[in-house]
């Protein structure tokens, strides 16, 4: 005797999110900024899970726009929607100049970039550790699978020091920011899904 299967509209996949904003209804996965070291060079990507870092940190000297672009790619379809969260940790070199700013784009596999949101931090002090915390308002889009979720930091620098943002998850590195809070060198990206589990 065959048993009829009920239809279901249901989602045949599961997404696992780190964590759900009841409020907004829409779910988060973190993802952390990463670098890798490999016969062709260096590789720059988003790592879901905390990981030692080859470097832990990137940076930029003298009078450049430096970007670093930490891409992940989609083997799952998903929507982003709501606001992205980043924290991390800058230092301005002594006698330099430097401006972060994190663009947030959908990527097709055509390389297509789409931009998806962007913010900038403040000036900060030269020789200080600072402590960013930003928020970045994204503009609803479908990520089909073989598309890729990137991350840009862009360093507007100025100066014959050297600036670094630090991207390094796992490290015990820690430093002592303005206030005298102890900070860590991990990156993190919050980025917020259309909750459709």
């Amino acid at each position: 005797m065959v048993i009829p299967q009920p239809f279901t509209t249901a989602s045949p996949r599961l997404i696992n999110y780190d964590y759900t904003d009841e409020l907004s209804g829409n779910s988060y996965i973190t993802f952390y900024p990463t670098v890798a070291n490999v016969t062709a060079g260096n590789i720059y990507y988003l790592s879901r899970r905390a990981l030692d870092g080859y470097s832990s940190a990137v940076g930029a000297v003298g009078a450049v726009t430096q970007e670093y672009d930490f891409d992940s790619l989609f083997d799952v379809s998903a929507i982003v929607k709501g606001d992205a969260l980043l924290n991390f940790t800058v230092l301005v070199g002594v006698g330099s100049t430097m401006v972060p700013t994190i663009n947030i784009y959908h990527v097709a596999p055509d390389t297509t970039e789409t931009l998806l949101g962007t913010a900038s931090t403040a000036t900060r002090t030269p020789g200080v550790y600072v402590r960013e915390n930003i928020k970045i308002a994204l503009t609803e889009k479908n990520f089909a699978v073989g598309d890729t979720l990137r991350i840009t930091l862009s360093l507007v620098h100025t100066g014959g020091n050297t600036s670094v943002v630090y991207c390094d998850p796992t490290s015990p590195l820690s430093y002592v920011d303005a206030a005298g809070r102890t900070v860590g060198s991990d990156f993190i990206a919050d980025i917020p899904f259309k909750n459709t589990n």
